[in-house]
């Protein structure tokens, strides 16, 4: 359900997700500031915006058919990043193939000798980095199944293979929520860890913003924030506290039903623009430099 449908329920981890984005004020820096440049650095190579699409699974059965590619054109059109989630191997090939700078998210399929199949091809086939979900493995109804194959839980030397196993292409954990979750991620030597509650698979869950806050305290690994980015200024917010970028899902869902490639990337151009905006009226130059003091938290 949306938060929409869910906007009484306060178990439900998107409101209070929600709640604490708009609990976040920002002060202004006007003197001495001047229009902020949104280029970011990721795994050497660099991308005109850190609005990235988050790691989405069938969109063509979801949204309409021929959308998962509509919008991996829209990231190119924008220099963004695009992710993938549950994916056959030709669609990696063909975003792969059209361009795309793609990271691509595999489940923990029970079958891990799949798992490193799936491995293997995303190194062949020149994805810029691969990583694994760690957070759906129990979903709501307590399965552990992604379309009929079975998912299995992971352990912190199982973690410590994936990453050997994929060599020199940067490996990332996806579904951090804790600082345990992120030391097994760390001493695993991921590349890079996504902070997510995985669209609230969990009441009550903690606003992954909150969690991130606390990692940035004790790694300077890139951490990339996924879960409930509306526009610009939840980016703002949210580099602001420690993001190296974020994941952007249903806002972009809603912008392909409306208007397909053209939508989604009117979409990530807007919210790059309100981004680029809130950092030039609270004087950060750039995507190097932020600074959280400029945050407040609302106390009436």
């Amino acid at each position: 359900m949306s938060g929409m449908e869910n906007s009484g329920n306060p178990a439900n981890s998107g409101n209070i997700l929600r709640d604490y984005f708009d609990s976040l004020l920002v002060e202004t820096r006007y003197v001495g500031s001047y229009p902020a440049g949104t280029e970011f650095e990721l795994f050497g190579r660099t991308f005109q915006t850190p609005v990235m699409t988050a790691a989405l699974s069938h969109l063509d059965e979801r949204v309409y058919p021929g959308a998962r590619m509509d919008l991996a054109r829209a990231a190119k059109a924008n220099g963004a990043v695009f992710w993938m989630g549950v994916s056959s191997d030709d669609e990696v090939e063909e975003a792969v193939e059209a361009g795309c700078d793609v990271i691509e998210i595999i489940k923990p399929y029970a079958d891990r000798d799949k798992f490193f199949r799936k491995l293997e091809h995303a190194k062949r086939c020149g994805v810029m980095a691969a990583g694994v979900d760690i957070d759906l493995v129990y979903k709501r109804d307590f399965t552990s199944t992604v379309d009929g194959e079975p998912l299995k839980e992971i352990s912190g030397e199982e973690l410590i293979d994936f990453v050997l196993e994929a060599g020199k292409l940067p490996f990332i954990v996806k579904g951090i929520l804790s600082v345990r979750d992120a030391e097994f991620a760390r001493q695993a030597r991921a590349a890079g860890m996504v902070i997510s509650h995985h669209g609230g698979v969990v009441d009550y869950a903690v606003p992954p913003l909150r969690i991130m806050e606390q990692l940035r305290q004790l790694t300077r690994q890139p951490m990339f924030l996924d879960c409930g980015i509306r526009d610009g200024l939840d980016v703002y917010k949210s580099m602001a506290l420690g993001a190296t970028a974020v994941s952007v899902g249903t806002t972009l869902i809603q912008a392909l039903k409306e208007g397909k490639e053209a939508g989604a990337a009117k979409q990530i151009e807007l919210m790059t623009k309100q981004l680029q905006r809130m950092m030039t009226v609270t004087g950060v130059k750039d995507v190097k430099n932020f600074d959280a003091t400029v945050i407040h938290r609302r106390d009436w």
